[in-house]
C-alpha cells in the first residue's frame, strides 16, 4: 500500500530483473500408440535400449567345446538363437539364457565337428520389428478389415462370420457355413512360389468332432473332384474323404509338401498356430513350440489364381467351425523368437517411428502403433537414456516436438505389456537452422547450430536507411512471445552488428524491431514502424546478454550483463504480422564482406515474468498528439513484481489525482493506455501498489 511511483510525460526511468531463462520443451500429445519405452532395471541403469549380446566360442581338437559371454547386451525379452559361423566346421549349436534383459550364460547343445579355427559366435538382436514384410493382418475387431500398411490392404469380405470374445479382444466365429474371403490381389502376396519365403500365424480354438472331409481353415486353392490341387491350404486331418476328425492340423502345397501337429489341437482351447517356409523347408508351430519340420524341393510350390478363404476352400472340402483372432500372412520366416512373442501376445509394433527433421521452431514428431494383449505401458528413451515421466498407456502413442536444438538425437520406444516389453527401432531427430540472406547482401551468408551454439556469418551494407541488407537465421512465430540470447563474439568490419530481430516479412524494407550489439559492445534498439522508413536508435548500457519480448503490437528490449538481472532498454509500437519472423540477424555494414557472430543461450518461447521496482518505462512514441493518435492515446510501461495488484491514476491539475483504474501486472511488466492524453493538455501519471 505504501509504495507508489510516478512519472511525467517525458521523463526515462529503467531497471528490470529476471529469473533464469527458461527452455521449451516437447510435450507428449495424444494418446497414440507406442513411442515409449520400459526396458529392465539394470539396463535403465546401463543407458541401454536395445544392444545386441556378444561372445566367442573356444574350439579344442576340431569341437567348439564352449562360449563366453563378454557383453550382455540390453533389452532381451526372450532368450535369442546362437549360431556359430567360419572356422571351417559345422554342426554346432548352443542356447542362450537371459536375465534382467541380457544375455547371462550360453550352453553347448552340440560341440560340432572339423574346426580348424575359432568361429564366430552370433547372437540374435533384442529389437525385431513384427511390422517387417507383414502384407496382411486381420485382428477381427469388429470387421474383418486388414490392418497391415500394405497398399491396397486386403480387407476380407466377410460371409456369414460373427464377432465374439476373442483371444485379442474380438475374433470371428465361423459356423461351418460361413467364411471370410481376401481376394487375390494383383501383386500376387498370398502366393506361395519357389523361392518365397512365408510364415502364416492365427490363434485358433475349436471342438470340431465327428465325421468330414478334410475342414478347411485357410486355403488359396480349389481342389475339387480330382482335380489336381496346385496352392497350398492349412486343414484338418480326417484320414481321408469323409473321416473322422483327429483334430491334427496340416499345411502345404498339395504337392506331397507338407507338415503337420501330431498333438490335437481341437480342445476348445486356444492355440496359437504358425506355418512357416523357409526355402524348401516347412515348420509347424503350436503354442510357441516346433511340432513338425519337413524338407522338400522347392519346385513343389506354384502360384495359383484364386481368393486367399479363411474356413473353407471354394472346392469340395468342408468348412472349419471355430474361433478364429489375429491371423497375419508374413512374405518371410519368421524367426523362432519372433514366433515366441506372437504366442506370449508380447505387443507387435505395428508402426515403427520413422527418422524426421524439423526446421528450428517448427513442429514435428514420431508416432509408433502396437497391437496384442494389452494394457500397454509406453516409455520413451533419447539416445539410449531414459527420459523421465513420460510415460503412457494404450494402444497408439506419439511425441509431438518444437524445433529446439537440444532435441535433436535417436529416439526409440519400448512397449509392455502383461507378458513382457517389445523394443522399437531408434529414429533419428533432427533440426536444421533456416537462415536467409535479406536484400543486397553482395556476400552470401551462412547459419549453423552446434552444441547450443549458433553461428552466423553475414555481409550487406546495413540494417536501416530504408532498405536492410544482412543475414537472418529466423523461425516464424505466433502470438505473444519472446526471443532471447548471448553475443559470444563478434568479427568482422568495424561497424559489424548483431542481435535479435523481429521482423513483418524478408523484405528489404520490412517493418522491424532489432536488439543489436555492435563491436564496440554498444546496445542499440532500431525500429521500423512501416516499410521503408529509417531507423530510429535508442542506445544502452553495454552488455552481451538480449532480450526482446513481443505482447501484442508492443515490442520491449531488455539486456543483461549476466542473464539474470535484466534493465530496460526501449519498448515501441508496430503492427507487426502474426506470426512474425523472429530470430538471429548479422550485417557487416560493409557490402561483400562477412561478419562471423557467436550466439548461446539462444531460447524463443512463452512470455516469462520479470521483476523490478514500481516504475514507469517510456517507449519510443513521439511525444504530443500527433504521436499518440495512431496509438489511441498516452502509452506507457509500468514495471514493478509479478502478479502486483495496481492502481492507476491522473491528474492534469496537481496535486489532485483520478483513480483510473486498478490492474493485475502479470509478468511485471505491463502495458497502459490512457485515451484521455488525446487532449492538448499536461498530464500526470501515479502508480499505486495495492497488493499482490
Amino acid at each position: 500500500m505504501r509504495e507508489r511511483g510516478h512519472i511525467r510525460r517525458g521523463s526515462p526511468d529503467g531497471g528490470l530483473a529476471e529469473a533464469a531463462w527458461p527452455r521449451l520443451r516437447a510435450g507428449v500429445t495424444g494418446a497414440v500408440a507406442a513411442l515409449l519405452l520400459l526396458l529392465p532395471a539394470r539396463c535403465v541403469a546401463e543407458g541401454c535400449w536395445c544392444q545386441t549380446a556378444g561372445a566367442i566360442a573356444t574350439v579344442t581338437s576340431g569341437f567348439v567345446t564352449g562360449v563366453t559371454v563378454t557383453d550382455r547386451g540390453c533389452g532381451y525379452s526372450v532368450p535369442p538363437e546362437v549360431t556359430f559361423v567360419g572356422g571351417g566346421g559345422s554342426g554346432a549349436a548352443a542356447t542362450a539364457w537371459i536375465s534382467d534383459g541380457g544375455v547371462t550364460e550360453i550352453t553347448m547343445t552340440d560341440a560340432g565337428h572339423g574346426y580348424s579355427s575359432t568361429p564366430t559366435v552370433q547372437i540374435e538382436p533384442p529389437c525385431f520389428d513384427l511390422g517387417d514384410s507383414l502384407v496382411g493382418y486381420w485382428p477381427f475387431q469388429g470387421s474383418a478389415v486388414d490392418f497391415s500398411t500394405n497398399n491396397p490392404r486386403a480387407n476380407g469380405v466377410n460371409h456369414g462370420g460373427t464377432f465374439t470374445v476373442g483371444k485379442v479382444g474380438i475374433a470371428i466365429y465361423l459356423d461351418g457355413n460361413s467364411y471370410v474371403d481376401f481376394g487375390d490381389p494383383a501383386d500376387g502376396r498370398f502366393d506361395i512360389a519357389p523361392g518365397q519365403d512365408c510364415t502364416i500365424a492365427m490363434w485358433i480354438k475349436t471342438g470340431m468332432s465327428g465325421n468330414a472331409d478334410w475342414p478347411m481353415l485357410l486355403s488359396k486353392d480349389s481342389y475339387c473332384s480330382g482335380v489336381y490341387r496346385r496352392g497350398w491350404e492349412m486343414f484338418f486331418n480326417t484320414g481321408g474323404g469323409g473321416g473322422p476328425i483327429n483334430g491334427q492340423l496340416e499345411w502345404g502345397n498339395g504337392n506331397d509338401a507338407g507338415v503337420g501337429t501330431s498333438a490335437p489341437v481341437n480342445d476348445n482351447q486356444w492355440h496359437h498356430v504358425v506355418a512357416a517356409k523357409r526355402g524348401g523347408t516347412l515348420t509347424m508351430y503350436i503354442d510357441g513350440s516346433v511340432a513338425d519340420t519337413f524338407s522338400g524341393s522347392e519346385a513343389a510350390w506354384s502360384a495359383y489364381p484364386v481368393s486367399m478363404i479363411l474356413g473353407w476352400n471354394q472346392g469340395c472340402f468342408s468348412h472349419y467351425i471355430g474361433y478364429v483372432d489375429e491371423v497375419r500372412f508374413y512374405k518371410r520366416a519368421l524367426q523362432p523368437r519372433e514366433i515366441k512373442a506372437l504366442y506370449r501376445c508380447l505387443p507387435v509394433i505395428s508402426q515403427q517411428p520413422q527418422d524426421v527433421s524439423i526446421p528450428w521452431g517448427g513442429i514435428g514428431g514420431f508416432t509408433v502403433s502396437a497391437t496384442g494383449d494389452g494394457p500397454f505401458t509406453f516409455q520413451l528413451y533419447k539416445d539410449g537414456d531414459l527420459m523421465p515421466g513420460l510415460t503412457s498407456t494404450g494402444s497408439t502413442s506419439g511425441m509431438t516436438f518444437r524445433g529446439d536444438f537440444g532435441e535433436a538425437g535417436l529416439y526409440s520406444a519400448a512397449i509392455t505389456g502383461p507378458s513382457g516389453t517389445v523394443y522399437s527401432r531408434q529414429a533419428k531427430l533432427t533440426v536444421t537452422l533456416p537462415h536467409y540472406d535479406v536484400g543486397d547482401v553482395g556476400a552470401a551468408g551462412t547459419a549453423s547450430e552446434s552444441n547450443g551454439v549458433f553461428t552466423v556469418q553475414g555481409s550487406g551494407s546495413a540494417i536501416g536507411d530504408g532498405a536492410d541488407s544482412f543475414q537472418f537465421a529466423s523461425q516464424p512465430v505466433s502470438g505473444d512471445f519472446q526471443i532471447a540470447g548471448r553475443l559470444l563474439s563478434l568479427q568482422g568490419p568495424p561497424l559489424a552488428e548483431a542481435g535479435l530481430m523481429i521482423r513483418h516479412t524478408f523484405d528489404a524494407g520490412s517493418a522491424h524491431v532489432f536488439l543489436r550489439l555492435n563491436a564496440a559492445t554498444n546496445i542499440v534498439f532500431c525500429r521500423r514502424l512501416a516499410y521503408d522508413t529509417i531507423d530510429t536508435p535508442c542506445p544502452g548500457a553495454g552488455c552481451n546478454w538480449l532480450r526482446l519480448m513481443r505482447m501484442g503490437d508492443t515490442f520491449v528490449g531488455l539486456s543483461s550483463s549476466n542473464g539474470v538481472d535484466w534493465q530496460y532498454d526501449w519498448f515501441t509500437t508496430i503492427k507487426m504480422a502474426d506470426p512474425a519472423q523472429v530470430g538471429l540477424a548479422v550485417t557487416s555494414n560493409h557490402r561483400g564482406v562477412l561478419a562471423t557472430a557467436g550466439f548461446d543461450h539462444v531460447s524463443v518461447g512463452p512470455l516469462t515474468t520479470v521483476s523490478g521496482p514500481l516504475t514507469f518505462y517510456l517507449g519510443g512514441e513521439p511525444m504530443g498528439t500527433n504521436g499518440f493518435q495512431p496509438l489511441g492515446g498516452f502509452k506507457v510501461l509500468l514495471g514493478g513484481d509479478p502478479g502486483d495488484w495496481v492502481r492507476m491514476y491522473e491528474s492534469s491539475v496537481l496535486p489532485e489525482f483520478t483513480p483510473l483504474g486498478d490492474y493485475t501486472n502479470a509478468l511485471g511488466l505491463m502495458e497502459f493506455l490512457d485515451p484521455g492524453a488525446l487532449t492538448n493538455q499536461t498530464h500526470f501519471y501515479r502508480a499505486q501498489r495495492l497488493g499482490p
